[in-house]
């Protein structure tokens, strides 16, 4: 098994994981907190916190409000920012990334796509326990991701740092202090 190495930002960063259901977006987003203390949003945490007696669509705009309230909190108090999304759909993730802008934040953001071998996420699916999601809508799911998401360079306007992940167990996470370093304090050593 070749090992990953991914360099993630230090200090005032945002890190977007994204990948269909049951892929490993949590553990992903518990190793980087350990590297990095920070602030942890997860778009299906705060679903589970919300009532589901509502309906669907009133469920599904209540969790969307909170979770758009909880990113404009962490933008604003310039915290280290780890997102969890479910988002498998590009004009999601497009949205995610202009409210990060809209909220304020010029900095780079660091997007994490999951996308494992299907053998391995159909396995990770396999022993998940409770609610186990419908294999049919999971591979959906992968469908739409590989089909929206892994197709589009998001990279490309600028501002964005993609990383792809196929086996989140063979990664291992360094903070880049040295490249933060080196980019905040190269210019006044050439003044020297």
């Amino acid at each position: 098994m070749e090992q990953q190495i991914v360099q993630i930002p230090s200090g005032k960063a945002i890190i977007i994981i994204c990948g269909p259901t049951t892929c490993g977006k949590s553990s992903i987003a518990r190793r980087l907190l350990k590297v990095c203390n920070g602030k942890y949003i997860s778009y299906e945490r705060i679903g589970n916190s919300i009532p589901t007696k509502m309906g669907k669509e009133k469920y599904v705009l209540a969790t969307t409000k909170m979770f758009a309230q909880e990113i404009e909190k962490a933008v604003m108090s310039e915290q280290y920012v780890v997102i969890e999304t479910p988002f498998v759909e590009e004009c999601q993730l497009s949205g995610l990334i202009v409210s990060l802008r809209i909220y304020g934040y010029n900095g780079d953001i660091t997007l994490i796509e999951v996308n494992l071998p299907k053998n391995i996420h159909l396995d990770y699916w396999q022993r998940k326990h409770n609610p186990k999601p419908n294999k049919k809508v999971l591979l959906q799911e992968r469908a739409i991701f590989e089909k929206e998401i892994l197709a589009t360079d998001h990279s490309k306007g600028g501002g964005v740092n993609e990383i792809r992940i196929t086996n989140p167990n063979a990664v291992k996470y360094k903070k880049a202090w040295i490249i933060n370093w080196i980019s905040k304090w190269w210019p006044y050593a050439l003044c020297a």
